[in-house]
């Protein structure tokens, strides 16, 4: 048996080829496929932990020759929103001359980019603060928690949860004169911006919201509307990595709305053969098909469904990644929208509970053998990122690395899986509470 020195070794020979060396090895391996694979099963059931490890160092460096990683997903764009980050700053500028900072609503539906503006305005604008803070705030659960985590604050651990968060409330407001810029994203409920949002004179905040926000002296709605033609234009073509005369079509028919947007130039960059004509007739037999959302209005939701659905046959038709893509879009849907680490994933295979009976029976097999790949599920989660399915921070992050579904995405998944529905749900509950063991986990788990 070789030892996990020698494969190191490997290794670290391989990684010291010159690039046209390790061109015709990773076509090789490419060639062999089937083998590569053989080989590497292999090597999991007969050495040891670390030469296992040494075994995966290698084949990930032979995946990255043979299937290049595309990064754009980690650097998109922000087109337009010009007058947007304009009034966000004429709003928060007015509160620090009034003593009492107001709160920019940031208003619109489903997929016009209302999340991505914030962020775009705290990637832009932090560095004019000491501390910027992002909350989460579809659920009051879920704010709650998050505040009262604040990691740099000095906040006691024990009580009541929304006594917590209102202390991190307080110690914000009493941090001046440091410059504080909080946002909450997609609040439902607009109470809890009233109860929860600090304020004060070296407070900025932002929230996001689908609901209707009246102009008060504290608060102005800032609307985010779909993008103008050049800007849906400009977004398009960059995400698909060329130009196209049937490019302003394609952007009306999606509406000008950011998310669909991206959904198709990701679609068109994954298929360089195929033209914006030829996309656009796909797009109308899904549209077309597509079912009406009740309470929603169909300019938004059909175009946007139509676009992630034909990424979605994307992922189906992926012989390579596809299936473990699959594997974690059964999974995401039906957890929350703020996302999860990859640790919950990984802990299926050999966390404390991932065994317990009472919840190994609902984890579906495939999603079993990803988690005990760590390479394979990063590779899913990047695909996903990729095909904008998901929005997954690098890889690099390992363990801690997030991924979240967007909404509207979300949405159309579990429309799609309608009929598997319930098993999916207990599947979903079976793995946070083997990851997360606890008397409130068994509880959300048995709802």
């Amino acid at each position: 048996m070789q030892k996990a020195g020698e494969l190191g070794w490997i290794v670290d020979f391989y990684e010291a080829m010159p690039p046209g060396a390790r061109d015709a090895v990773a076509w090789f391996a490419t060639v062999l496929g089937v083998g590569v694979v053989g080989v590497a099963a292999w090597f999991r059931k007969t050495l040891s932990a670390a030469a296992a490890s040494a075994w995966h160092r290698l084949t990930a460096i032979l995946d990255h020759q043979t299937h290049p990683v595309s990064d754009k997903h980690l650097r998109r764009r922000v087109f337009g929103r010009e007058a947007q980050m304009a009034a966000l700053d004429a709003t928060l500028a007015a509160g620090r001359t009034a003593a009492v900072a107001p709160t920019a609503g940031v208003v619109g539906g489903a997929g016009v980019g209302k999340s991505t503006l914030a962020r775009h305005f705290m990637q832009q604008r932090g560095g004019n603060y000491d501390r910027t803070a992002w909350f989460d705030a579809e659920s009051a659960g879920t704010l709650m928690q998050q505040m009262a985590d604040l990691p740099g604050l000095d906040l006691a651990a024990e009580g009541p949860l929304a006594d917590r968060a209102l202390r991190a409330k307080a110690c914000i407001e009493g941090e001046g004169p440091k410059r504080w810029l909080v946002v909450f994203d997609n609040v439902e409920d607009l109470t809890l911006v009233d109860r929860f949002m600090p304020t004060g004179a070296h407070i900025h905040g932002i929230f996001t919201t689908r609901q209707t926000v009246a102009e008060t002296p504290s608060r102005t709605p800032v609307v985010t509307p779909p993008l103008d033609p050049a800007e849906a234009v400009a977004l398009l073509q960059a995400e698909a990595e060329r130009e196209d005369p049937d490019a302003a079509a394609l952007a009306e028919d999606l509406g000008r709305l950011p998310h669909a947007l991206v959904q198709a130039g990701e679609w068109l960059s994954l298929n360089p053969g195929a033209t914006f004509a030829a996309y656009r007739e796909k797009l109308v037999d899904v549209i077309d098909e597509w079912p009406r959302i009740e309470g929603e209005p169909d300019d938004y939701y059909r175009p946007m469904g139509a676009a992630i659905a034909l990424n979605l046959e994307e992922v189906a038709k992926d012989r390579r990644t596809g299936p473990d893509e699959q594997a974690l879009l059964r999974l995401l849907p039906w957890l929350a929208p703020e996302g999860i680490d990859a640790k919950l994933v990984l802990d299926v295979a050999d966390g404390q509970f991932a065994s317990h009976p009472d919840y190994a029976p609902d984890i579906p097999a495939d999603l079993r053998s990803l988690a005990a790949d760590p390479a394979r599920l990063h590779r899913a989660l990047t695909r996903l990122g990729e095909r904008a399915l998901a929005a997954a921070s690098p890889d690099e992050d390992g363990p801690n690395r997030t991924v979240a579904l967007h909404r509207v995405t979300a949405l159309v998944v579990r429309r799609r899986l309608a009929r598997d529905a319930p098993a999916l749900r207990r599947a979903a509950a079976a793995v946070v509470a083997a990851g997360y063991p606890g008397e409130a986990k068994h509880v959300q788990y048995s709802a």
